[in-house]
């Protein structure tokens, strides 16, 4: 069923729907109208970020056995790896 037809001006019509549909935008992203749906995704987003922090490489930028050497990149469960360690990974 189509919409009734406005009294106003087409050109009214398309400019309100427009600035309606802006401020939709605008209300998401930066949260006024959906504050509870970006404040939960919040929490989540810290602990996806902190999961991929422990995945964060610890690499060395010399020669020589680096391993059991305390990491420089905090949070990090990775290993160090100096450059004969890639050098390593790039043979394979």
């Amino acid at each position: 069923m189509l919409p009734l037809l406005s009294k106003d001006t087409p050109l009214t019509v398309i400019m309100l729907s427009t600035t309606a549909f802006c401020q939709a935008i605008q209300d998401a992203v930066f949260g006024g109208k959906y504050e509870h749906f970006v404040q939960s995704n919040r929490a989540l987003y810290s602990k996806y970020k902190k999961e991929i922090d422990v995945t964060i490489p610890d690499f060395r930028p010399f020669d020589g056995d680096v391993s059991g050497q305390n990491s420089l990149v905090p949070f990090s469960r990775t290993e160090p790896r100096g450059l004969d360690d890639i050098r390593q990974v790039i043979k394979r």
